[in-house]
């Protein structure tokens, strides 16, 4: 994946020399960055990427003339259709970059990157117009951040290019630090820091005259509704899209790989894959436990064994190891790299033994499942507020039936919970909320360990309710909406620069597929949950693919199973941990030391007993760790 940064100057002043070196210090790629000035005021600077992040080799940058400048980082769905579209000629086919920016200079950014299907993102200076237009793909797996201080705009794809500029402020925005600890759905623009904003996902954003105009393009309101006269349709739908999705993030040259779980989303993935490299081989490796822990019902391995069984060309590596790193009790020790907190507690390192023997073993294009959940499985339980308000009470009554069967429960009880949620002013369920968690010390407490304190002074009851987090966990938005929130999710992308100066291998996701997208948010409701039935879709698109005894289950699998022996083993270290936290006096005014000291002090005597406290002692108690390494860090206490 090829790297971009520029600078405008907006008071005239030449950008300095200093600021180019910098830049090209911090930019990922593996070629030699070259760098542009169109005026002295700006600079543009680009560095090809590694193989396999770009589909091929050229230019790093393309100008039509001395007026207008494109730079893009870019993985095309269809190269070939682009070119054709674009009316190119000659045999051989151009990398996806320079695709990417041809169809920018005949379209347009903004227009190019509603045409085009793909993860890419383009940066366009036109000095004629003295305007900069950004433009992002549908979903964003590729950033774009920008700083707006006085005289000067700086844009980057990566967090590491901005932050090696002394004149990109530092600030943090401490309702984002309020966000991360309580895992609220974050804003697709803020980041962490005050002064740094990405451009939305399927966006356009303009800087011209001083100020910054964005306009969204990939929205709910333009999806048009799909709707076909049988059920067995959708499923040749589906089946058709997921196999264009795998097929066109296969690379042809190189190694391929998947993941593989036990459920429904990589089961799928990897399958699919099999299939379409027929005689080549796919690795696929399972993520198992390490130790022992409490059983939860659900075979991961043997799950997985059954899906790699079943395709001959399947080479399957189980890892199995209780691995621990230094950031899991010195968060610290990898904050000049990260640049942002870990908001996962031990999946991040769970996933770095899976990662490790990817590495190890050459792959080049790793395929993932990590979003379909919100895509081909969704659950598709139905929306109770909207048919209620609409007195559909015959229907409503039906899925409550079907609902309670599904979830082992009493119709009273069911129904009884789906009213109170659904009718219930949301101002009764936070007094009610509020009454039930009290002993925690609030709503937010009892899945987190930010200070109560701090909560009051930055106001996050209003700040909270601005994002529909005023009720953790039930957001105030549609299903659909959700899911696209869901998918368009930028919190994660953060990481990407920093896991890619890791980690050789591609990873990428056909779940996250710009027209499978389209696709699962715009047919009806009733595909993805039928007589009780949860991702009724997912099971008839697979079963032509997948096992059955994987798509007949009902339960999830569950990263890190065996955390309580793995926080055990360091306890001490944790304790440790708190310590150097509670002096800095950032970190002490942002999270709830005593509770920290408190839980570590009661630890669960066994993992049976240990699951009743896994929200506290198992996820936020190391949130609060890697938060409070982070803030010493920005703090400037290491010592």
């Amino acid at each position: 994946m090829s790297d971009f940064a520029g600078i405008v100057r907006t008071d005239g002043a030449a950008v300095p020399e200093a600021a180019l070196q910098r830049i090209t210090r911090a930019l990922d790629g593996a070629g030699k960055a070259q760098s542009w000035r169109p005026n002295p005021s700006v600079l543009l600077v680009e560095r090809r990427g590694q193989p396999g992040y770009d589909n091929g080799s050229g230019s790093a940058i393309i100008q039509r003339d001395a007026d207008r400048f494109i730079l893009a980082t870019a993985r095309l769905d269809a190269p070939r259709e682009v070119k054709t579209a674009l009316g190119l000629d000659g045999p051989s086919l151009p990398d996806d970059r320079s695709l990417v920016a041809a169809a920018a200079l005949r379209w347009g950014p903004g227009p190019a990157a509603e045409r085009l299907y793909g993860d890419f993102s383009i940066a366009e200076w036109d000095e004629r117009a003295q305007r900069l237009t950004i433009a992002r793909d549908a979903l964003g797996p590729r950033p774009v951040y920008t700083v707006t201080v006085p005289g000067m705009v700086i844009f980057a794809t990566t967090l590491q290019i901005l932050m090696a500029l002394p004149e990109v402020p530092r600030d943090l925005d401490e309702t984002i630090v309020a966000h991360t600890l309580t895992i609220a759905m974050q804003d697709q623009e803020q980041t962490i820091y005050r002064h740094i904003r990405r451009v939305p996902p399927g966006a356009t954003a303009i800087f011209e005259s001083g100020a910054w105009r964005t306009a969204r393009w990939f929205t709910l309101e333009r999806l048009k509704p799909v709707r076909f006269a049988r059920d067995d349709d959708y499923v040749q739908a589906g089946r058709e899209l997921l196999d264009r999705a795998v097929a066109c993030r296969l690379s042809d040259t190189g190694r391929n790989a998947a993941f593989l779980s036990g459920g429904f989303d990589s089961g799928g993935v990897a399958a699919t894959a099999a299939r379409l490299l027929g005689d080549r081989r796919l690795m696929a490796f399972t993520r198992a436990s390490g130790a022992d822990h409490p059983d939860y019902g659900f075979d991961e391995r043997g799950l997985a064994g059954l899906v790699a069984a079943r395709y001959p060309n399947i080479d399957w590596t189980v890892i199995d190891d209780a691995r621990e790193a230094l950031r899991d009790i010195e968060p610290e020790s990898e904050m000049g790299g990260l640049l942002i907190p870990r908001q996962g507690s031990f999946n991040g390192t769970w996933f770095e033994s899976l990662l490790l023997s990817v590495q190890e073993k050459g792959v080049d294009v790793i395929l993932s499942g990590g979003v379909g959940n919100s895509v081909l499985s969704w659950h598709g339980e139905p929306e109770f507020a909207a048919r209620m308000r609409s007195l559909r009470w015959f229907g409503v009554m039906r899925d409550l039936n079907l609902l309670a069967r599904s979830r082992g429960k009493s119709l009273a009880r069911t129904t009884l919970g789906t009213m109170w949620a659904s009718l219930a002013p949301r101002a009764m369920q936070r007094w009610r909320y509020d009454r039930k968690f009290a002993r925690h010390g609030g709503r937010w407490q009892w899945f987190s360990l930010v200070s109560p304190d701090f909560l009051d002074e930055i106001d996050y009851e209003r700040l909270g309710a601005e994002v529909g987090h005023d009720l953790p966990f039930r957001p105030r938005f549609s299903s659909r909406e959700l899911r696209l929130r869901m998918l368009q999710g930028q919190r994660g992308r953060d990481l990407a620069s920093f896991s890619r100066k890791r980690w050789r291998a591609s990873i990428l996701d056909p779940y996250s597929d710009r027209a499978m997208v389209e696709f699962a948010l715009a047919i009806p409701e009733d595909q993805y949950w039928r007589a009780g039935e949860s991702r009724w879709l997912a099971r008839r698109v697979l079963a032509d693919r997948v096992p059955a005894e994987v798509l007949a289950q009902k339960g999830k699998g569950k990263q890190s199973p065996e955390w309580y022996f793995i926080a055990t083993r360091r306890r001490e270290q944790m304790i440790e941990a708190v310590e150097r936290i509670s002096r800095s006096r950032l970190a002490s005014r942002v999270l709830d030391i005593p509770r920290m000291r408190h839980l570590l002090d009661t630890w669960p005597k066994d993992a049976e007993s240990a699951q009743r406290h896994e929200m506290l002692h198992g996820h936020a108690l190391h949130r609060a760790i890697s938060m409070g390494g982070f803030l010493r860090w920005h703090e400037g206490s290491n010592e």
